[in-house]
């Protein structure tokens, strides 16, 4: 991943088929699954993504705009507080604190299969705002 600076990579394990990318500072960034269907849903702090359950998932947190060898798999944008950002799995407590530049940033991410098939994570991150 040249070009990128790497913020997370490491193993997260999972429970309820999900990881998480959202706002440190507010408690109440992590999205919210709306139909119960969607494999991944936004939330204005926050991306949480569809994956593999009762398993370890790879997540890495990139900034940059380099694409892995992944598809697309889905864009938008988030805003980050003070504190940074926290990724993992709540259910599981495997969550770690990013620290990370408040402002709002594109968050694009890449997946290595759909839904519960994903093993493979990954969220990377490009400030819109720069101060």
């Amino acid at each position: 991943m040249d070009g990128n600076e790497i913020l997370f990579s490491d193993k997260v394990f999972v429970l309820y088929s999900q990881v998480a990318l959202f706002d440190a500072e507010n408690r109440n960034s992590y999205p919210q699954w709306k139909a119960g269907y969607e494999i991944i849903v936004f939330s204005l702090q926050g991306v949480a993504v569809v994956t593999v359950s009762d398993e370890q998932v790879d997540v890495i947190v990139c900034k940059g705009k380099v694409i892995p060898k992944y598809a697309l798999c889905v864009s938008g944008e988030i805003l980050v507080g003070e504190q940074g950002v926290l990724v993992g799995n709540i259910p599981a407590a495997t969550v770690t604190q990013i620290p990370l530049e408040s402002g709002r940033y594109s968050v694009v991410v890449f997946t290595d299969g759909v839904g519960i098939a994903t093993h493979q994570v990954y969220f990377f991150l490009d400030r819109i705002d720069q101060k």
